[in-house]
């Protein structure tokens, strides 16, 4: 749960550390921070939201008894949330780019059904909820306080402080099918995707902010 890779000791003083490989700046870098729990960011719960609309879907799909809600709210931030495995065994079965792939084209049927939905559900659900713009700047600030970031580029190791205003949120720019982008105080643009980590609409719904 921790957000950096290591930390140092400089005289006395402990200093947490990000490193990010081919990238120069922390501009430069694919993402520097992805915020669990999402929906407590937001005007309304994604988590909530899928469960009601999409998740019956998935179920008919795969043949497959749908969680109880409590258990899906409760284990859907986890990377293997114990009343989904069923649902993440025939997804992986149906990822071409797994090893786990069967090449059935049922499971690969279900794969993109999948991957459909997900894609369905968060540009249905972004187009009607808003970001709480302070309290994810107040999450930003607290995580990115005092680090450091070790950019290693073409055999060079770049070190930046993180500036405080690049984390404050000013306002949200506009919201596309799957991120909401915004301006940072410093005047950098934010973007904020929603994504799933572990298979699209099954597990671990999370923020990714490059």
């Amino acid at each position: 749960g921790h957000n950096y890779d290591l930390l140092i000791d400089i005289n006395g003083t402990t200093y947490p550390i990000e490193l990010k490989f081919n990238a120069r700046t922390i501009a430069g870098a694919p993402q520097y921070v992805s915020p669990m729990k999402p929906s407590q960011y937001l005007s309304n719960s994604y988590e909530e939201y899928y469960y009601d609309t999409y998740l019956s879907q998935i179920a008919e799909k795969a043949g497959l008894p749908c969680p109880s809600k409590s258990d899906y709210l409760k284990q859907i931030h986890g990377n293997a949330p114990e009343c989904m495995l069923p649902f993440q065994k025939l997804y992986y079965k149906g990822c071409k780019g797994s090893s786990q792939c069967s090449h059935d084209p049922t499971d690969l049927a279900f794969y993109q059904f999948c991957n459909r939905l997900a894609r369905e559900s968060i540009k249905t659900f972004l187009a009607m909820t808003e970001l709480k713009i302070a309290d994810l700047s107040a999450y930003l600030q607290e995580t990115q306080q005092g680090k450091i970031y070790m950019l290693y580029y073409q055999g060079q190791l770049h070190l930046q402080h993180a500036p405080m205003e690049d984390y404050i949120i000013e306002r949200v720019l506009k919201t596309t099918h799957n991120r909401y982008e915004c301006l940072s105080k410093s005047g950098k643009k934010m973007k904020i995707l929603l994504r799933w980590k572990n298979g699209n609409g099954i597990a671990f719904p999370a923020f990714q902010i490059s």
